[in-house]
């Protein structure tokens, strides 16, 4: 593109010297505005310590950006504070004017004109020398991109774009410093520093400067070029975003002028490149990854930090290299990384600067306020980047108009192009100390944020009540992606004048949680002390039942039974199916808790409250859980009898969830039967039933269980494979006796396995679990298999202090089929030490509970040692065949006696 031919229109900086010194003016102006320093510092988006440095003249020349923000927050002219900087003092021998003005000095740029201002250069006696380099960690691949741009024939132009504070003037200089850069222009590689040039016309005194040009009385365009075109050199225009967002055609002008003559690069915030040269495919940089973002750190702060605490404190910023590097800048001064964690919590944005902080390269702030603003950026732009500031999980593509109406979608795109948000994953996001600064200095508008939290109070309520039912899978998903959001927007909501609506969603909300496990934070701690002042004892019996399906579906069973019984006294006079559904819940709670007498009494007690009120699904539930009772009691006949009634109910109201469960939970009664073919299918049809009413407790409950069919199997790989699957998943929705039932599980794998070590390490894990929840027949289960192990160690005395420990745990639980294990341990012990009628005693007190609840291999194992007894006590020359023989001929089943038969027959071989 040609040059336009003409003259400067611009004035140097000609004006007089000030009578009042700049940083008393603005101190001047800021008291008059009632203004404390950091309240300015505050509203000019500036630290505190960068507005005491001007006001104490440590410094005279702050950048436009900064000027600017400060007229903003004073309420002042531009002009007005700009009159008071600092000025040069008037040539010797000048002229001035009738206002005490030194005339313009007609300074001819050949082929340009501009309307900015160009400030005078004095000549200088040599170039300035190429700044030092800058860490570049995992920036290797677009270092070596530009370079070979660089030293191509002809070079081709690039440009480095993105987000404020990603690394793009470290990469330029990692570039300009390469070995093979050097090799090609040697001491002819310009780095020229554009933030401070207002137009085209200030990037070219800036080159002349570096280039080491007068500018008096010459072409400085014409000069610099000529400079350039007299050897091989490559020039970098840094942050060239300040002046070609200012002058944007002249810009391109002089890049495609720069592009002829010598090697060009140049850096830009954001993601649009500039037209006027032939550029090589962009250069864009993205934040560092974990392990670069952490080798950054480290090279700075040192190795004490090197600690895997340092990992969530690194997340935080986002992997942009000068919020990690101002990071381990503040390191220096703490002792731990706690210490720094803490601080990070309570400073945020502003623990990312040193020194003075006002220059972008050493405050997060300043960087950031340099897009904010520019030009550029329009009002509907710097809206939208207001509300991203509380919403961590960014924004929806669909919901930008919903938030921003009719202006949503423009001014995303207006952000993508100045690299302060990104998409990622079908939504607008921006990064963390970006976000932590807007929101702290730009504070979204009352309209916007008034509408954002209504719009996520509405998800809240709307697609909570969904999880759990049919189609569930897609509302969980939904609001998965939206939960750190949902808890901003709720907690503020709850904050409000009238929290009824935020209150309202925390009922849908607590069912989401329920299912999933999502963490929503402080959201229900502070919802309780909301709920609390309310005066709709309904909606508060709602919430409050809410809170306790949460707290027990993390394990948390007293808590739990608090909320229900606050539900249940909320709860008015008429509100029959409200104290029905919280006297279920103290059901469950004791059903958890292996109370089975209790958990009985409160499902009898409030299944005829849902027959009244005609809830056909609460009468359901009701009879589903009186099967896990009697189920736990080994009553296998009169479960599948309860779970059936149920199932038929479930199906009839087409509830998936429901249905789901009574498959799993009849499933259950054929793997306790030793019937693991059914049992497979029965889990199986459930899996893909809790998947789609997005219930993610009882996915994870029933690849559990499938782990304990491959168990049964002797399946070990599938079996661990299911486990560590299911134990994922418990560990997401917060379920802790889940997860110990799945260690238990790996321990019983290892046990197989013969590894008695590593079968120990984790029955006591899960057995810290089962304790911390109060599941005395997960303690139970776990305490006889640690004696198991001790018994496989040849510790026959350690093995039977567990044994006995154990058995009054299932005693008290109703679990005849753990009882009948401890028995069956007890007779083994027994046989180790040759006490053989202590062994027959415990084994034929465990057969009988055996055959009650239907353990097959139990029984079979239990007339096996009977036989193995009775071996001992007979002098013949196949003794073990005669007493097989013997328990053939008694036993009471068909296949206990072709079991026994068939070990008889193998005794002749």
């Amino acid at each position: 593109m040609p040059l336009r031919a003409g003259r400067a229109t611009g004035t140097l900086w000609s004006v007089p010297v000030p009578s009042e010194p700049f940083g008393t003016a603005l101190r001047r102006l800021r008291e008059r505005s009632g203004l404390t320093q950091e309240q300015l510092a505050e509203r000019a988006g500036l630290s505190p310590r960068a507005v005491r440095a001007l006001e104490r003249g440590e410094r005279m020349h702050p950048y436009p950006h900064t000027l600017r923000a400060l007229t903003d927050a004073l309420g002042v002219s531009e002009e007005e504070l700009a009159h008071l900087l600092p000025q040069r003092v008037p040539r010797a021998g000048a002229d001035t004017g009738d206002d005490g003005r030194e005339p313009v000095t007609d300074v001819r740029l050949q082929g340009w004109s501009t309307s900015a201002p160009l400030p005078r250069l004095q000549s200088l006696v040599r170039r300035l020398p190429l700044p030092a380099r800058r860490p570049t960690l995992g920036r290797d691949g677009q270092v070596a991109e530009v370079v070979a741009s660089l030293v191509a024939e002809p070079p081709r132009p690039t440009v480095v774009l993105g987000a404020p504070g990603i690394g793009k003037t470290n990469l330029a200089l990692a570039a300009l410093h390469d070995a093979a850069v050097a090799e090609r222009y040697g001491g002819r590689r310009h780095f020229v520093r554009c933030e401070g040039a207002a137009s085209a016309g200030a990037v070219v005194v800036e080159l002349a400067r570096v280039l080491g040009l007068p500018l008096v009385g010459a072409d400085p365009l014409a000069s610099c070029l000529a400079e350039l075109a007299s050897a091989p050199g490559v020039v970098c225009l840094d942050n060239a975003e300040t002046p070609w967002e200012a002058d944007t055609q002249q810009c391109e002008s002089l890049f495609a002028h720069l592009a002829e003559t010598s090697g060009l690069l140049v850096s830009l915030r954001g993601t649009e490149r500039p037209g006027g040269a032939p550029w090589a495919p962009p250069v864009r940089l993205e934040p560092l990854d974990a392990a670069s973002a952490r080798e950054l750190f480290l090279a700075s702060a040192g190795p004490r930090f090197d600690r895997p605490d340092l990992d969530p404190v690194l997340r935080e910023m986002g992997g942009v290299p000068l919020a990690v590097e101002l990071l381990a800048h503040a390191a220096d001064g703490e002792a731990t990384i706690d210490g720094l964690a803490e601080r990070w919590r309570s400073e945020r944005v502003g623990l990312l600067e040193r020194g003075a902080a006002d220059h972008r390269l050493l405050s997060v702030a300043v960087s950031v306020e340099v897009s904010w603003t520019s030009p550029l950026m329009t009002g509907p732009a710097r809206r939208l980047l207001s509300l991203l500031g509380p919403l961590p999980d960014g924004i929806a593509h669909t919901e930008l108009d919903v938030l921003l109406p009719g202006e949503g979608l423009r001014a995303a795109s207006v952000l993508r192009r100045r690299g302060l948000a990104f998409d990622e994953g079908g939504r607008l996001r921006t990064h963390p100390p970006l976000r932590h600064h807007v929101e702290a200095a730009h504070p979204a508008a009352e309209p916007d944020w008034a509408r954002t939290i209504a719009r996520y109070c509405g998800l809240a309520g709307e697609l909570g009540w969904k999880v759990g039912t049919a189609g569930g899978a897609r509302a969980a998903a939904r609001l998965m992606a939206e939960t750190a959001n949902l808890t901003a927007a709720l907690l503020a909501g709850l904050g409000a004048g009238d929290p009824v609506p935020a209150v309202d969603a925390l009922v849908g909300a607590s069912r989401f949680v329920y299912f999933t496990g999502v963490d929503l934070g402080p959201l229900f701690t502070a919802g309780l002390g909301a709920v609390r002042t309310l005066a709709d004892d309904c909606l508060v019996a709602d919430v409050l039942r809410g809170m306790g399906d949460v707290a027990l579906a993390r394990s948390n069973y007293a808590e739990a039974g608090t909320r229900y019984e606050e539900a249940l006294a909320r709860c008015e006079a008429g509100d029959a199916l409200g104290k029905a559904n919280c006297i279920q819940g103290l059901g469950d709670v004791a059903l958890r808790q292996a109370d089975h007498e209790a958990a009985r009494a409160r499902y009898e007690q409030a299944l005829p409250r849902y027959r009244a009120a005609g809830d056909a699904l609460g009468e359901a539930n009701c009879i589903q859980r009186l099967g896990d009772v009697v189920l736990e009691r080994s009553d296998h006949d009169a479960a599948r009898t309860r779970y059936e009634e149920a199932l038929d109910l479930y199906r009839e109201a087409g509830d998936a969830l429901g249905e789901a469960n009574c498959i799993h939970s009849l499933g259950d009664i054929a793997l306790r039967r030793s019937d693991p073919e059914r049992a497979g299918a029965a889990f199986a049809a459930a899996l893909p039933l809790y998947r789609r009413v997005g219930d993610a407790l009882g996915e994870a409950n029933c690849i559990q269980s499938l782990g304990d069919v491959a168990l049964r199997r002797g399946d070990l790989a599938e079996a661990g494979t299911r486990y560590d699957a299911a134990r994922s998943l418990h560990r997401q929705v917060g379920d802790v006796l889940g997860e110990a039932n799945c260690i238990q599980g790996l321990g019983d794998i290892a046990l197989e396995r013969a590894d008695a070590e590593a079968a120990r390490g984790r029955y006591e894990a899960a057995l810290h679990l089962y304790r911390r929840v109060g599941s005395v027949l997960g303690e139970a289960n776990c305490i006889q298999s640690l004696g198991d192990v001790a018994l496989r160690r040849s510790d026959p005395g350690a093995a039977e202090t567990r044994y006995r420990e154990a058995l009054p745990l299932y005693r008290r639980a109703g679990a005849a089929l753990g009882e009948a294990n401890c028995l069956q341990g007890l007779g083994d012990v027994a046989l180790a030490r040759s006490d053989l009628e202590r062994a027959v005693a415990c084994l034929e007190a465990a057969l009988p509970l055996y055959a009650r609840v239907g353990d097959v291999p139990g029984e079979a194992g239990c007339l096996q040692r009977l036989g193995d007894v009775a071996a001992r006590r007979i002098e013949a020359p196949h003794p073990a065949g005669i007493a097989h023989r013997r328990l053939a001929r008694i036993a009471t089943r068909e296949h206990l006696c072709q079991l026994h038969v068939n070990v008889a027959r193998s005794t002749r071989r």
